[in-house]
């Protein structure tokens, strides 16, 4: 899987269920709940897997740490579930990202609000719920020692973690692709992004990260754009795609065309936007107008890909090579004749635009 972080942490949801954890909600570590990893392996039959790895939870819910424990002290409690949700690996974080695909944000509440949907992936797999040939199992008659000692101090109004002794906490240094990740996140330019490593190396933050580094960020990238003729533009499509690690298919990208009283732009949008949106194409130079359009899709290679492309009124006009600015006819769709002024208020259907004919019905130039 890609080295970019998950859309939610891992450590959000419940190890044992999968269900999102509220932030004001308590959470139990597994490392340090002996009990109820041990009635987890009592009511399961397998023990608590994956602890060491980043893409699994390492927390319970209150909820499951309830009812395990309690069915663990002979309770009449039980799980919904015979079967636990179980975690694996996930390839991507696209179609094979638990924490990626559930979104705990459109949770709404009251009676009728819609729960959040859990899916059923290859690397995180749905519980099981009870049957007739996946009963309730029976829990243990005799406890372990550790679990008596740690009974006997149990409280029942009270659902915090009893610990002997307190966890020092884990000092933890930023390699280079989370400092990476950190400088893309905030948007920092080179020389803030060069200030705050300087800053985190001094705080000893920092593993093995090369500050400079920043200086040269963009080499990796630069090789793929030309600037010509005041117009900076991508020169190898195929090969930024392959760099940036995404599938370069037309047919599952639009292209967007617009400009500014700065610049104009060309930009490439993902029809899903599962993919961030890529500008190939950049000029403070030119114009919105049909000579420049037309120079830049010359350059990017329109024809080889032939994306759809999407714009303004203003730049579906030049792309039909209509005349600019308050004219006859201004539609390119059908004949509506902005000067009749006494028809506007009368007349509902115009002849439709049968023919784009240079000269004829303000078309100034071929259609691109």
């Amino acid at each position: 899987m890609s080295s970019r972080k998950c859309k939610y942490d891992a450590d959000a949801f419940c190890f044992i269920c999968g269900q999102f954890i509220k932030v004001r909600d308590v959470k139990y570590e597994l490392k340090t709940s002996h009990v109820l990893c041990e009635a987890y392996e009592a009511y399961f039959d397998c023990p608590v897997r994956n602890q060491d790895k980043p893409w699994a939870p390492h927390v319970a819910c209150s909820y499951c740490k309830r009812c395990l424990e309690g069915w663990y002290r002979g309770e009449k409690r039980s799980m919904k579930f015979a079967i636990p949700r179980i975690w694996r690996e996930p390839k991507d974080h696209i179609t094979d990202c638990y924490f990626c695909m559930v979104n705990p944000s459109k949770r709404r509440r009251g009676k009728n609000a819609k729960s959040i949907e859990y899916p059923d992936l290859e690397s995180s797999s749905a519980p099981i719920a009870h049957d007739l040939t996946r009963p309730v199992p029976e829990p243990p008659k005799k406890l372990s020692q550790k679990s008596s000692s740690s009974f006997s101090s149990y409280k029942s109004n009270s659902d915090k973690e009893f610990l002997t002794t307190p966890e020092q906490p884990k000092h933890y240094l930023i390699t280079s692709e989370d400092f990476n990740d950190l400088i893309r996140d905030l948007n920092l330019p080179k020389n803030k992004a060069e200030l705050l490593g300087s800053r985190l190396k001094q705080w000893n933050l920092l593993d093995d990260v090369k500050i400079t580094d920043q200086r040269t960020r963009h080499e990796m990238f630069a090789t793929f754009f030309t600037k010509e003729d005041g117009l900076c533009f991508c020169n190898d499509i195929k090969g930024m795609f392959e760099a940036i690690g995404i599938p370069c298919v037309p047919s599952e990208w639009r292209l967007f065309i617009d400009s500014s009283t700065k610049s104009l732009k060309a930009v490439l949008l993902h029809n899903r936007n599962k993919f961030p949106s890529l500008p190939i194409a950049h000029s403070v130079h030119l114009k919105e107008n049909y000579e420049s359009v037309k120079i830049l899709l010359e350059c990017v290679k329109y024809r080889e890909y032939n994306w759809e492309l999407i714009g303004d009124f203003k730049m579906v006009g030049f792309l039909m090579g209509l005349q600019g600015g308050y004219t006859k006819y201004p539609c390119y769709l059908c004949l509506w004749d902005s000067r009749a002024d006494s028809k506007h208020y009368i007349q509902r259907s115009w002849p439709v635009r049968t023919e784009l004919c240079v000269g004829k019905q303000n078309v100034k130039f071929e259609p691109i």
